[in-house]
């Protein structure tokens, strides 16, 4: 086993590498890679605001590596296997975290799979993972992190939701220390947070990927708030304040898109909130006011004027109740639209070159458990950008609505060779 430089890097006689790299006081990233391994690409997220300060010891006769910075101290253990624990300076003899030994990294070469496992502390609480169902403490349990529309799920169950984020915080009940952990991977993934018991290894939890690489950032507190700034900070934050209102409550339901009487509805909803003492700043429109009244399915931009015969005039009475609207869309048109055709002749799709047609897939397309072909606007073609942009601004913000829910967006490709016209810049 042998380490150098920065990132610190060991590797073996089998070709497996580990790296570790300081990205400031609190914050430290690790990535390992199998050799001759099925993996997407990765990226180094960086803080750009100070160079890392940090010490190295090695310990040849224990085999260790010793990694302090003014917060954190890390030993690499590489005497047999190699596993990594976590300590902070305040605590030096209580591990924040701390891998298994001797099943911390296991990889499948034949798939790309990866894993990480690690020891489970009593006292851990867990938190985080997106949207999750049942308590906010997620000690327990096991999750599936895909992005499905799981419409009417169970709020005490169901699993897995709708929000893929892969990154969740401990809580020591001792030590009353935070830390995060962020896994810079997004296919298919599965977390178990002690769900899974075995007697070999005693408690653990563990993280597990369809597709490597295994690449996760450490945030440590001590704070829950230090852990959650020290998150924002890598990942980026927004350039200025969101609007006041969108603080406040922003109802939602589809329940009033969907009925015969929506306008009445809608006009009427602002009286509810007050006579119910409940203060509303917003309200997320559902794509019920999509639905076309033949077919049913839900034709994006195209109001159903049946059920919202004026949509200026509502938009103005929500917005004189001091409740703002965001229209929900969504970046397919099904096949059935009235636009499809248009958009097809200007190339505005993602696009299958070898049948020259665009991009078929199929998604949601009316009330649960149905569905249509489709086709994914092209946001990086001139002709796309321009299309979206003009009908926005014609079929939505004309009407008063102040935003849009970009809804059913994760762009999932049937088929990789489907491709981009790459014409507009970021």
């Amino acid at each position: 086993m042998a380490a150098e430089g920065h990132p610190i890097t060991f590797t073996n006689e089998k070709g497996n590498k580990l790296q570790v790299q300081v990205i400031n006081d609190s914050t430290v990233r690790v990535l390992h890679d199998a050799p001759h391994q099925l993996r997407l690409p990765s990226y180094t997220l960086t803080d750009d605001r100070a160079l890392p300060k940090f010490t190295l010891d090695v310990d040849d006769e224990d085999k260790k590596l010793v990694i302090k910075t003014s917060i954190l101290r890390i030993v690499v253990n590489f005497k047999k296997d190699l596993h990594i624990a976590w300590y902070a300076q305040s605590h030096p003899d209580m591990p924040l975290q701390e891998d298994l030994p001797n099943r911390a990294y296991p990889a499948d070469l034949a798939t790309g799979a990866v894993w990480h496992y690690m020891k489970r502390l009593e006292g851990d609480m867990y938190y985080g993972l997106g949207e999750r169902t049942g308590e906010l403490n997620l000690k327990g349990r096991r999750f599936r992190l895909e992005r499905l529309d799981c419409m009417g799920y169970d709020a005490e169950t169901s699993d897995p939701l709708y929000k893929f984020c892969p990154f969740y915080l401990t809580l020591s009940k001792d030590t009353s220390l935070a830390h995060g952990i962020f896994y810079n991977n997004m296919s298919r993934t599965t977390v178990d947070l002690g769900n899974e018991n075995d007697a070999l290894w005693g408690p653990y939890r563990y993280y597990h990927a369809e597709v490597g690489p295994l690449d996760y950032y450490i945030f440590f507190g001590p704070s829950v708030q230090d852990v959650i700034e020290g998150f924002a900070s890598l990942m980026g934050k927004p350039d200025h304040l969101p609007p006041r209102y969108s603080f406040g409550y922003l109802a939602s339901s589809m329940g009033y898109a969907e009925a015969h009487n929506a306008q009445t509805l809608l006009e009427c909803f602002p009286d509810l909130c007050r006579q119910h003492d409940i203060p509303c700043d917003g309200l997320h429109l559902s794509s019920g006011y999509t639905v076309d009244e033949d077919t049913k399915q839900r034709c994006v931009f195209i109001w159903n004027e049946k059920r919202f015969s004026n949509p200026n005039d509502l938009m103005v009475k929500l917005k004189n109740a001091g409740i703002h609207v965001f229209a929900n869309v969504k970046p397919w048109l099904l096949e059935t639209h009235p636009h499809y055709q248009g958009l097809k002749d200007l190339h505005g799709f993602i696009w299958n070159e070898e049948d020259n047609i665009p991009g078929e897939v199929t998604q949601w397309s009316g009330g649960a458990g149905e569905s249509a072909s489709c086709a994914y606007i092209d946001f990086t073609s001139e002709k796309g950008f321009n299309w979206w942009k003009e009908t926005v601004k014609t079929k939505l913000l004309m009407y008063g609505l102040e935003g849009l829910w970009n809804d059913n967006n994760e762009f999932t490709m049937l088929d990789d060779a489907y491709s981009f016209a790459n014409e507009v810049k970021p």
